[in-house]
């Protein structure tokens, strides 16, 4: 497999083209489309590569309160939709 072959792949897959039509276009079986794709991957995540490693994606300053966000929500809409089962009497 020459290095044309290969960046062309590479090519048409950040382009949006499905590995079967990669395939197919480039006369090549979709293993190797496949291999040449988690390759380049692997490569990027270990730094290899001249590519710039994928960005880490961060985290909402909101996520270490979502459990409680979602229950106080929950419980809310469940008073409003069925007020006879609260605790008041």
């Amino acid at each position: 497999m020459n290095a044309q072959t290969q960046s062309e792949v590479l090519r048409r897959w950040y382009g949006s083209q499905s590995m079967r039509r990669i395939a197919r276009d480039l006369h090549l079986s979709r293993k190797t489309v496949s291999r040449i794709i988690a390759e380049h991957q692997q490569q990027r995540t270990t730094g290899t590569t001249d590519l710039p490693a994928p960005r880490q994606t961060r985290g909402s300053l909101v996520d270490p309160y979502g459990r409680s966000i979602l229950w106080k929500r929950t419980c809310s809409a469940a008073a409003s939709f069925a007020p006879w089962s609260t605790s008041m009497r």
